[in-house]
């Protein structure tokens, strides 16, 4: 104690002086203390546990100007041009393994906790949990690594929390700053969870998207996912099919068949099913008479339970597309290249290599009300029914110029096909 009490005040010129910290005083209860934050509408923006401030060394660049450190009653600046002075900023703990900062930090009121430098024991792992805020806060830790009693040790206090690791999380750009640690592993509430995953599908990060949903899952908060999914459905996002894609093809079918509609899972796994129109309620399906061309009009009849249709997914230059097939295989859906009184009819042709036999997906749902678009590839043009019947009040299936936002008429559902 002789030794701290004795030491050069902190270096506030290196270091931003903080508003009541505890730098000269030791850890002692019967100090009548006034706990940080003094409102919890501010909150405190970062605290690092175990922190000595900003040192640079040989080996790299170690803590922070601006921030609060938690360390050990008696502790001093170990290393750096500020070695052996008092800790800037300190909220002092009696040790390394009894860690208790409730006198000087108020529950849930920091935005930021890093960790570093130090152990970080049971105790350690309590306090960090107890001041970190659930809402926005996150943890950050350097050089420690993924198999270690110390992440143990956080990861076994953090489960009983909503912060969940997040591997492909963007760290804020202050914490680049810090050279001397090969690991980092950061944790997040569930709710910039949520966001991080959303800017990642948006983005078409599928890479990101799919470790963040593994993370999720291990951590026992998958229907994070489903609020995710829902509302990007809602607002009309093409990327939402292609992620799920990579989810199916990535051995997550579980998370696909549990969180998505339907009929994602009958669309991957390549089931036959029948594509039924919103508006009408007809089904898709075939003319029975052959073209010229050896090709058959797609149209929209009562069903019969004969015509059943079948998916191919297509991943091709990181974008995906879908034929769509009849169910034995033989003929593929095809818009026409010409236009009739504005319009593009549909057909099934033998070939399906070319871009007029290749469709996107795009799910829209609406107060719990789920359809898809069912949009070309060629001329980006969504697939409906025409306004006028023909015979056996069946319509033919057209496309046109027009904008592809009304659900009650480019709405289509997918349904398993079952043989009678």
């Amino acid at each position: 104690m002789n030794v701290w009490k004795l030491a050069q005040s902190p270096n506030y010129d290196r270091n931003v002086n903080k508003f009541y910290p505890y730098s000269e005083l030791p850890y002692a209860g019967e100090y009548n203390l006034l706990k940080i934050p003094i409102s919890l509408q501010n909150l405190i923006e970062h605290i690092d546990y175990w922190g000595e401030g900003r040192a640079v060394t040989q080996f790299g660049t170690t803590g922070f100007t601006d921030c609060y450190n938690i360390n050990e009653k008696y502790k001093l600046v170990s290393k750096g041009s500020d070695v052996d002075r008092k800790i800037p900023n300190r909220i002092p703990v009696y040790s390394m393994t009894e860690c208790d900062t409730s006198n000087y930090i108020k529950d849930r009121s920091v935005k930021l906790v890093t960790v570093s430098n130090g152990p970080i024991s049971k105790s350690c792992a309590k306090d960090i949990a107890r001041i970190v805020n659930y809402d926005i806060g996150k943890i950050v830790t350097f050089g420690y690594d993924k198999d270690s009693e110390d992440i143990k040790n956080l990861e076994d206090v953090l489960k009983y929390t909503e912060f969940i690791y997040c591997a492909s999380h963007t760290v804020p750009s202050i914490l680049s700053e810090l050279t001397a640690f090969e690991t980092r592993r950061a944790y997040i509430n569930i709710k910039d969870l949520q966001q991080e995953l959303y800017r990642n599908i948006a983005d078409a990060n599928y890479d990101n998207a799919l470790m963040i949903c593994r993370d999720m899952k291990i951590n026992d908060n998958s229907s994070a996912i489903f609020n995710v999914v829902s509302k990007m459905m809602q607002e009309g996002f093409r990327n939402i099919v292609p992620y799920a894609y990579q989810l199916w093809h990535n051995n997550e079918q579980e998370i696909v068949k549990k969180y998505f509609p339907a009929q994602f899972a009958l669309i991957l796994n390549g089931d036959k099913v029948k594509i039924i129109n919103k508006k009408h309620n007809l089904a898709l399906k075939l003319d029975k008479d052959l073209n010229s061309n050896n090709t058959r009009k797609a149209l929209g009849g009562i069903d019969d339970n004969l015509n059943n249709w079948k998916f191919t997914a297509l991943w091709e230059d990181n974008k995906l597309s879908f034929k769509i097939d009849t169910g034995d295989g033989k003929l593929s859906l095809c818009i026409s290249d010409n236009k009739t009184s504005g319009k593009r009819h549909l057909y099934a042709v033998t070939y399906s290599n070319n871009l007029q036999c290749k469709w996107s997906l795009v799910p829209v749902m609406s107060k719990n009300n789920f359809v898809l678009y069912i949009v070309d590839k060629q001329f980006n043009q969504g697939m409906k029914l025409d306004a006028e019947t023909i015979k056996n009040e069946e319509r033919l299936v057209v496309s046109d110029d027009s904008p592809v936002c009304d659900q009650e008429v480019y709405g289509w559902d997918i349904v398993p096909f079952i043989k009678e």
